[in-house]
């Protein structure tokens, strides 16, 4: 599934579709990259800051449960906080996860954020993730 993270929308869609899926076993995030590409004509810092807070405003109210996941690809992604928050919420939602394979969108930024990710909480004792090079 390809899911701009700059737009609300999109994330909220793509949380449906994984929430509506208990039985996936593998899961492709190919994150869109064409909002970033254009963001002349948009209030931007509106938009990061609406997006920013969905996962705050998720809280405890995540019912997701992803109990058959086993594999993760996100290809494309950066370090915004919206992108590590959907994986933040992936990980703890998927009991049996066997491997989250990440590969970023450049070698130009930081890699830093993307390394926070090993610390993450992970509801699975065996996932293993990696961090592929761009």
């Amino acid at each position: 599934m390809d899911v701009n993270f700059t737009d609300l929308e999109e994330i909220t869609t793509a949380l449906c579709l994984v929430r509506s899926s208990p039985a996936l076993r593998k899961l492709e995030i190919v994150v869109s990259l064409t909002l970033l590409m254009n963001v002349n004509h948009i209030d931007y810092h509106h938009v990061v800051g609406e997006v920013n807070s969905w996962f705050e405003n998720l809280g405890e109210n995540s019912d997701c449960q992803l109990t058959e996941l086993q594999c993760i690809e996100i290809v494309a992604i950066s370090d915004a906080k919206a992108e590590l928050d959907f994986i933040k919420l992936l990980l703890l939602s998927s009991p049996v996860l066997e491997c989250m394979t990440l590969k970023p969108f450049s070698v130009d930024g930081s890699l830093e954020p993307l390394k926070q990710l090993i610390r993450f909480r992970c509801a699975s004792v065996q996932a293993e993730i990696i961090l592929l090079d761009p």
